[in-house]
């Protein structure tokens, strides 16, 4: 599944380059999760992009909404929960996890495309030092520049080098290199030309050997002194630390998100009991100015400077402690979580641009 983002959508997402193509990583309703020009994978408004291939891969795991919405993601991408949430909390499995999954996609791509006019190479060297590599495995372009290169030595670990990244000491030369160098440099003349396929097999062993090493020099958990964590666990594990009677209750949960309607929104607050359900909202769309789309900030933890230092924003004490929310705007009624609810009748009325629809478990259980 792949999209391209349209013209006139350049300045709400300057992470993404006009007329480029993304591969799709996560649908979440409306928003589709992509990696930016930056490297990070974002969930962005579906509205901002042409669909190049809308096809969903058929082993991806999906799940519907009670209104039908799609919820879908690579089986890969599926565990540990909150997958994305980890990611962006710096855990460092997941993080290998993504690099490896678009790897492979990528790997997988070109393994349906023509072979490159590239040459794979493999030479046995006369090593000066004993640091030095006993032999090196070479993809070089037309041009007889370094493209990819693997590193044996004699201890038996490997090193490798692209364009994109590196380990160890290994490095792409800085200049072409022609056939009669290598030549030259090769011990006895062992120069052997490779096939694309086993060159990918050097390359993939020197990957491997790359992840194990950084696996190798992680500290164990119990030594870990700072430990990334699942925003919603975080917040649910400490109730005292939010509200002043140390368990969650409607009244402090409205003090939250009332401060981020005035802070945030600069408009009039409005607080009423519909029903069952607990409605705060504005004649100004407090939310407009997130720094993420709407749903997330119910299931990560936002900072607002606004308030002071150290301070959050209250969407995600709604996420953690509510098992119904909805969301109220421009783009109607989204539901966030739990079962869905019918737009008030006052809302135009009273002015209404956005609004938070909420209930707190015993009132979800009446």
């Amino acid at each position: 599944m792949k999209v391209r983002l349209k013209p006139g959508w350049s300045q709400a997402y300057p992470e993404l380059t006009v007329g480029n193509v993304y591969r799709v990583l996560e649908v979440c309703v409306d928003h589709l999760r992509l990696i930016s020009d930056a490297g990070e994978p974002i969930l962005f408004d579906r509205r901002a992009f042409d669909f190049v291939d809308a096809n969903q891969p058929a082993d991806w795991t999906s799940e519907r909404g009670d209104e039908g919405e799609l919820y879908a993601m690579p089986p890969e991408l599926a565990e540990p929960r909150y997958f994305f949430e980890r990611w962006h909390d710096g855990d460092p499995e997941v993080r290998r996890r993504l690099t490896h999954y678009v790897y492979e996609l990528a790997r997988a791509e070109r393994g349906l495309m023509p072979d490159p006019p590239n040459r794979y190479l493999r030479l046995q060297r006369r090593p000066t030092r004993a640091e030095d590599p006993v032999a090196v495995g070479l993809e070089l372009d037309q041009d007889g520049w370094e493209v990819r290169r693997v590193e044996f030595f004699a201890d038996g670990h490997l090193g490798h080098a692209s364009v994109r990244d590196s380990s160890g000491r290994t490095e792409l030369a800085e200049r072409p290199v022609s056939l009669e160098d290598l030549r030259a440099g090769a011990l006895d003349g062992q120069l052997t030309e490779l096939t694309r396929a086993e060159f990918e097999q050097l390359f993939e062993r020197a990957l491997a050997a790359a992840d194990a090493a950084e696996a190798s020099r992680r500290p164990e958990p119990e030594d870990m002194t700072v430990r990334p964590v699942e925003a919603l666990a975080w917040v649910r594990s400490r109730p005292q630390q939010f509200f002043s009677r140390g368990e969650p209750e409607a009244v402090g949960l409205l003090a939250w998100l009332m401060a981020d309607v005035i802070a945030l929104g600069g408009g009039d607050c409005l607080i009423r009991k519909s029903g069952r359900w607990w409605v705060i909202g504005s004649d100004a769309d407090w939310l407009a100015s997130a720094p993420c789309p709407v749903p997330e900030l119910f299931r990560r933890v936002v900072p607002a400077p606004e308030h002071g230092e150290h301070s959050m924003r209250g969407e995600v004490l709604a996420g953690a402690f509510c098992p119904d929310i909805s969301v109220f705007g421009s783009e109607g009624l989204i539901r966030i979580a739990g079962e869905a609810v019918d737009e008030p009748g006052w809302f135009a009325s009273a002015g209404i641009v956005r609004a938070i629809l909420f209930r707190l478990p015993e009132e979800s259980a009446q």
